[in-house]
């Protein structure tokens, strides 16, 4: 189980690596569990820890790990804003998910 302030470390140690790596905190708690299984002495293997967000979406617990902002992109920037949107799905089948996916991120002419 991880807490905040592992997961706070884990963010100020990414930041202050060579060369840094901004993460975010679900990512932060990703790749202290793959730490700490490699100091549990697992079979040293190639281990990948996607980036789940931006840091730039989690500023207060960024800056609280390591004393600065996160750089925010301008794409994530020019977001500040704008409409949000949802939609409750009832469970549904995976072909059901794909379809409305697909018709979600449909533009006119695709």
């Amino acid at each position: 189980m991880y807490g905040s302030h592992q997961t706070l470390a884990t963010i100020a140690r990414a930041d202050s690596a060579q060369p840094p790596y901004q993460l975010c905190p679900h990512t932060a708690v990703g790749v202290a569990a793959a730490e700490r299984l490699q100091l549990a002495g697992a079979p040293a293997v190639p281990t990948l820890c996607l980036a789940t967000a931006h840091p730039a979406k989690f500023p207060e617990a960024f800056e609280r790990a390591t004393g600065h902002a996160p750089v925010t992109p301008p794409a994530i920037a020019a977001l500040a804003g704008r409409p949000t949107r949802c939609t409750d799905l009832p469970a549904v089948s995976p072909g059901a998910l794909r379809e409305f996916i697909q018709r979600t991120v449909a533009r006119p002419g695709d």
